[in-house]
């Protein structure tokens, strides 16, 4: 029917455990790339391309994945929710659900921020972030972009497929909208706690920071492809998120040289 509004799939024809063997694949993949050297100790280049080779390697899988149960591209579409989206139909739908998640997000980090003071625990920002800031003046801008794109861009699609796709739609066929975005947003904040490099209070509090930072951003990304019914929203404000932290860190990093010198 012209004019009709396109809709995620009721069904997929593929399962949670094809979802959870991507996951796997990608920390394979991960393991690969630190075994064969892609992130040396202290060398930032070296990081964003172990984040590169495990990203890309399993987006690559997911199209063919994809292509291969859909049987064709119009199919595939469909149930990879690549709808087109205009950019005022995608403000209108998302300026609610980004300022309740601004919010929510804010209030955790001042609960946060509260604790800390309180209990006088120290938290380690991710191994990233740490190269981030210490090396990205040694850096030259081709090497500087290339980081920039990999985290900003390639990191956010290629997470967006393995968890708002072919994770989120066989489970929330199975258990419904509510629990499969509570479960997968657990999931995905989990995975995301770097091994600590030392027990103790500190791990546990700055886990539960991550945690819960990721949890808030993650149940936004599902609101966003459930609105708009297209993967393109989430992935626009996992790149923006993700983009505005580095700008961020860049500019504090910017605002300490100028400092020092």
């Amino acid at each position: 029917m012209p004019g009709k509004k396109p809709s995620l799939p009721a069904e997929v024809p593929w399962s949670p455990m094809d979802g959870f063997l991507f996951v796997i694949l990608f920390f394979l993949l991960s393991g690969f790339a630190l075994i064969l050297g892609g992130w040396e100790a202290d060398a930032l280049p070296d990081a964003g391309v172990a984040l590169l080779f495990p990203h890309g390697g399993v987006l690559l899988a997911i199209v063919l994945f994809l292509y291969l149960r859909s049987g064709s591209f119009s199919r595939m579409k469909h149930f990879g929710a690549l709808h087109t989206i205009s950019l005022p139909s995608l403000v209108k739908k998302a300026i609610l659900p980004v300022m309740i998640a601004g919010a929510t997000l804010y209030a955790w980090l001042l609960l946060h921020a509260m604790l800390q003071a309180r209990l006088g625990y120290t938290v380690e920002e991710q191994y990233l972030v740490q190269l981030i800031r210490e090396h990205v003046r040694t850096l030259g801008r081709y090497e500087l972009a290339g980081i920039f794109f990999v985290v900003t861009v390639f990191v956010p699609i290629a997470e967006e497929f393995l968890y708002r796709i072919v994770l989120y739609f066989p489970i929330r066929q199975r258990i419904g909208k509510v629990k499969a975005v509570v479960l997968i947003s657990f999931i995905f904040a989990a995975l995301h706690v770097e091994p600590p490099v030392e027990t103790g209070t500190s791990f546990i509090m700055g886990a539960v920071l991550a945690i819960g930072q990721i949890f808030i951003l993650s149940a936004l990304f599902f609101v966003l492809l459930e609105k708009t019914r297209s993967v393109l929203a989430p992935i626009i404000a996992h790149c923006a998120y993700n983009g505005l932290v580095v700008v961020l860190l860049l500019g504090e990093v910017a605002r300490g040289a100028a400092e020092t010198a």
